[in-house]
């Protein structure tokens, strides 16, 4: 995972060089990776007050052809931390996990208040 700051955004980009065959299959395979790289960013943002925004680029190959997007949230968009990540980390009962994730979204929401 590569990662720079352009400005205000906090870019990361997640290069899988597998081809899926269906994107619910390259979805479930990287799902704990995409998961983990928004953890990261929003972890990162917490820390450095000039980002403001992040952008995860995604690129791999699906069909054997090249597939790519862009994840972006605003720094305010934390509210996912709460409803996307934490019901993941629970199904796979990683509760450590869920935490961090909640200490981090406290943190985040007590920072946008000042």
């Amino acid at each position: 995972m590569a990662q720079e700051q352009l400005n205000d955004v906090l870019e990361k980009s997640i290069l899988c060089n597998v081809n899926y065959k269906t994107f619910e299959k390259f979805y479930v395979k990287n799902k704990i990776i995409i998961y983990n790289a928004i953890y990261d960013s929003f972890y990162e943002v917490s820390k450095n007050k000039s980002y403001d925004k992040i952008k995860i680029k995604i690129i791999t190959s699906i069909d054997k052809k090249e597939w790519s997007t862009d994840i972006e949230f605003n720094r305010t968009d934390h509210i996912i931390l709460k409803r996307d990540l934490i019901p993941f980390y629970e199904s796979i009962e990683d509760y450590e996990k869920c935490m961090d994730i909640n200490k981090l979204y406290n943190d985040l929401l007590y920072t946008l208040d000042k």
